[in-house]
């Protein structure tokens, strides 16, 4: 299967962008209204609350009780929606004052009247309660940015999202070019999964140099399982999982040639199946006659030709296709590979 990128990227861009921009639009166009909505019944609050007290006030004021101005505006000022609250006389005399001035309130003053003369006004600070906090703002529009650089510069990750690689063998190219061009396009490959079953002979070669063998595995993204005290079972799930355990095999037979001692390899590879007890009894059997060979079973063909490959012939073999690989593609690799990790 195979996608070509410029006219996905561009319906990605064409589908998710405008729907990406308008919803932050009308988030944004939402949250202002909300927040003018709040801060008007705010307003509304204020007013109304400075018109009743600066009422309630008036014979107060006139009697000169200024124990009860006091009185009455520090409970006024406990109050949550209360900041401060100051009274004064016609003559701009402070009478009574609770609470001081911040900075993030709002002032509202009324005058207090007695028979239509001003005596005094009233001036109370209410807290501005911001419901929507402008510094959010930003994470919506971070995520837009984000998502729109992601389809814009990674569409690549999105097409892995959408049509994931599950069949055996699938093969996707990102620009819809062919195989030939890989080494100038990202491919995305896949394979079923694999067995490599492992015989070091005699039994102490590999113990003595398990963390060498673990390692040659390892760098194939292979799943080591040690069965006998001469065998390992090595299991590939990962990328080209037929490719990986070619490697992984010849990787361990090239250390049995570079490490010191007289030792024995035999390999054989496998695609996994349901039965996978009497698969490995096959594959351990094939392994312990291989002499040295890497042998493979079935998948061949999943190799292409990326590694030489030769019919393996054998009396007490009844295979009639069974192959050996005599080398892959990067055959001088492995063996700069097996000095390394010979040499840890």
């Amino acid at each position: 299967m195979s996608v070509p990128m410029p006219k996905f990227k561009r319906l990605l861009q064409l589908v998710a962008g405008p729907p990406l921009f308008i919803g932050l639009l009308v988030f944004v166009i939402l949250s202002t209204d909300f927040e003018k909505r709040i801060q008007g019944q705010q307003r509304q609050f204020g007013q109304a609350t400075v018109a009743q007290l600066s009422d309630f006030l008036v014979p107060y004021v006139v009697a000169g009780d200024v124990l009860s101005l006091n009185v009455i505006s520090a409970k006024m000022s406990q109050q949550d929606q209360v900041i401060s609250i100051a009274i004064f006389d016609d003559k701009d005399q402070l009478l009574a004052q609770s609470g001081s001035e911040s900075k993030d309130g709002s002032i509202f003053r009324d005058e207090m009247t007695f028979q239509g003369s001003a005596i005094g006004y009233v001036k109370i600070a209410v807290p501005e309660a911001r419901i929507v906090n402008q510094g959010f703002l930003i994470l919506p529009l971070l995520l837009v940015i984000s998502l729109v650089g992601l389809i814009r510069f990674r569409p690549d990750l999105i097409v892995a999202w959408l049509f994931p690689v599950t069949e055996g063998n699938a093969t996707i190219s990102l620009d819809g070019t062919n195989k030939s061009d890989a080494d100038e396009n990202q491919i995305i490959t896949a394979g079923p999964e694999c067995m490599l079953v492992v015989r070091i002979r005699p039994s102490h070669h590999l113990a003595r140099h398990f963390d060498r063998f673990f390692s040659a595995a390892e760098k194939f993204n292979g799943i080591v399982e040690q069965t006998t005290p001469e065998e390992l079972v090595i299991h590939f799930d990962r990328d080209n999982p037929m490719y990986e355990a070619a490697s992984a095999g010849l990787l361990i037979r090239q250390l049995t040639e570079t490490l010191q001692g007289n030792m024995t390899f035999g390999g054989t590879i496998d695609i996994a199946s349901g039965d996978s007890n009497e698969q490995r009894k096959a594959a351990s059997y094939l392994a312990s006659i291989s002499e040295g060979d890497l042998l493979v079973v079935n998948g061949e063909s999943l190799l292409a030709d990326r590694a030489a490959l030769q019919t393996f012939h054998h009396p007490m073999v009844a295979y009639g296709d069974l192959q050996r690989i005599l080398e892959i593609d990067h055959q001088q690799q492995l063996k700069q590979d097996a000095e390394a990790i010979a040499n840890q």
